[in-house]
C-alpha cells in the first residue's frame, strides 16, 4: 500500500492537487486506489457550486499515472497529457456529497 506521500512522489501533481489518497494494491493489469479529497472544502477542482462530477476525470487520471509509474519507475515524474475521452457518462453531478470514499480502478 502506497500512502499519499509516496504517490506523489511518482507523478507530477504536488501539494492540494495530488488528489489520490492511498494505492490500495496493484499489479502490471490494474491499480486500486482510494481519493478522499471530494469532500475537502479547499479542494483546488472545487467551482463556486461544488467539485463537479467531471473531476472524476482527473481523479482517473492522476490513478492512471500512480499505475504507470509503479510498472515502470522512473528517476522523476513525468507530465503527461490526456489526449481524448469517449463514451463518459454520469448519473450524478456533484462529487462533494458522495459521502464514502472514492474507489478509484
Amino acid at each position: 500500500m502506497l500512502d499519499r506521500a509516496a504517490i506523489a512522489a511518482r507523478i507530477p501533481h504536488a501539494g492540494e492537487m495530488c488528489l489520490v489518497e492511498r494505492v490500495v494494491d496493484w499489479d502490471e493489469r490494474g491499480i486500486r486506489c482510494v481519493a478522499v479529497s471530494h469532500r475537502d472544502a479547499d479542494n483546488p477542482l472545487r467551482e463556486a457550486g461544488g467539485l463537479p462530477v467531471w473531476a472524476a476525470i482527473e481523479y482517473a487520471a492522476q490513478a492512471a499515472a500512480v499505475h504507470g509509474a509503479l510498472i515502470n519507475p522512473r528517476a522523476a515524474p513525468r507530465a503527461g497529457v490526456l489526449a481524448a475521452l469517449r463514451n463518459v457518462g454520469t448519473n450524478c453531478g456533484w462529487l462533494g456529497p458522495i459521502g464514502a470514499d472514492l474507489s478509484l480502478g
